[in-house]
């Protein structure tokens, strides 16, 4: 049986996102460092609020941010 994909149901092989969406997440993880060190002491939770405001910001990305923050609230 197949896992699927937090964000979009495509099914995986165990990972918690589909290739795509892990992707998106491995970046967003990676350039968090990056913002961290142009806004100083900004929270995971702040960063992913105001990617999620950009319109630079891409499809893949935004729906693992909507999954993250979900999570986060505990909805």
């Amino acid at each position: 049986c197949m896992a699927k994909c937090g964000a979009c149901s495509r099914e995986t092989s165990s990972k918690k996102f589909c290739n795509y969406h892990e992707n998106a997440y491995n970046t967003l993880k990676k350039n968090y460092d990056v913002w961290q060190d142009a806004y100083g002491k900004i929270s995971w939770k702040e960063y992913l609020e105001r990617l999620l405001e950009r319109k630079e910001t891409g499809l893949w990305v935004k729906d693992v941010i909507m999954l993250e923050l979900k999570e986060k609230r505990g909805v």
